[in-house]
């Protein structure tokens, strides 16, 4: 386990980071491969600028899959933040600067920002990941560990 990254593009950081876009996609090269995180899970969602500068803040992965960009689901078309498809694909095409390539495959990402309870849920979710196997639950035996001096 390690801190999870996740990059946004410059043009959808205002909207993801106010939890006004909970959706928001990324095209082979220009994501975060996050194939065997666990959701959901704390991580720094971070943007780069034109001046090597760099913003991050944290929020929580709520998860994380790959599909072909004509496949977007009317519900993932909300959650990017537009009422219809056209609106998307336009905007699409505005912030990657070229024709929408329906075929290509993109890595989309769940997102929300982090609230205040997310501390005490989260670091409970991560230590049962971490150490499920060695907490004691509910009369359960603990488990033997020798570890050689």
């Amino acid at each position: 386990m390690s801190t999870v990254f996740v990059r946004v593009p410059v043009a959808e950081w205002g909207a993801v980071t106010s939890g006004r876009k909970t959706e928001f996609r990324a095209e082979s090269g220009k994501a975060s491969g996050l194939w065997t995180v666990e959701c959901p899970v704390p991580c720094v969602a971070y943007r780069g600028d034109n001046l090597g500068r760099y913003s991050a803040v944290l929020m929580v992965l709520e998860a994380v899959w790959r599909e072909r960009l004509m496949a977007i689901s009317e519900e993932s078309i909300a959650a990017e933040g537009f009422g219809s498809f056209p609106e998307f694909r336009r905007h699409w095409m505005i912030r990657e600067h070229r024709r929408f390539r329906p075929m290509s495959i993109t890595t989309v990402y769940r997102v929300r920002p982090w609230r205040p309870e997310d501390e005490a849920a989260m670091g409970d979710a991560l230590l049962r990941r971490l150490y499920a196997d060695f907490l004691p639950d509910g009369g359960s035996d603990p488990v033997a560990v020798s570890v050689a001096a």
